[in-house]
């Protein structure tokens, strides 16, 4: 369909939605072998169609969701790394647990963008479809869970309250 298609931004994001339906499961031992493939497909063709539609607060949403999940990944890596019972971490478990939240603060990073498009996009229509509404809020939500992980309590508050006023 996209190869008959081409120019619709639609068939292009669909796609990138079943790419990462496929190959995202929160639990990660229920990822197919493939997994890291479908993702990386699936953002690709997140990107793609926000070239073709720059501005699809949909394809944003996935996009920002993309990169989340993956500094999600990697705090469940960085939980693991635990003292044993009683004990420390050594030091090169501490540096470890160092360079795992630098990457986390580092995907959240790059995820604030997509996630605040979807405001600039949806934030200030009044009237929003109920699919819209969805993709607001989670994208609050998901800013609000990032910017309190920062110690941004101020920019988590400016968030709740638009998340409460959807």
């Amino acid at each position: 369909i996209i190869a008959k298609y081409p120019d619709n931004h639609l068939f292009v994001f669909n796609y990138a939605v079943e790419l990462y339906t496929a190959g995202y499961n929160v639990d990660s031992t229920k990822r197919p072998a493939n997994s890291k493939e479908l993702i990386q497909k699936a953002s690709d063709m997140t990107k793609k169609a926000l070239t073709m539609k720059p501005d699809y607060a949909n394809a944003h949403m996935l996009m920002g969701q993309i990169i989340y999940n993956e500094a999600a990944d990697i705090a469940a890596i960085n939980a693991k790394i635990r003292p044993p019972q009683g004990g420390k971490l050594k030091p090169e478990e501490l540096k470890k647990k160092e360079e795992l939240r630098t990457q986390i603060n580092k995907k959240y990073d790059e995820a604030i963008p997509y996630f605040e498009k979807v405001d600039a996009l949806l934030g200030k229509q009044g009237k929003l479809k109920m699919e819209e509404k969805g993709y607001l809020k989670d994208s609050y939500d998901l800013l609000i869970t990032i910017y309190e992980h920062k110690g941004l309590q101020d920019k988590a508050t400016a968030y709740t309250e638009k998340f409460n006023n959807v």
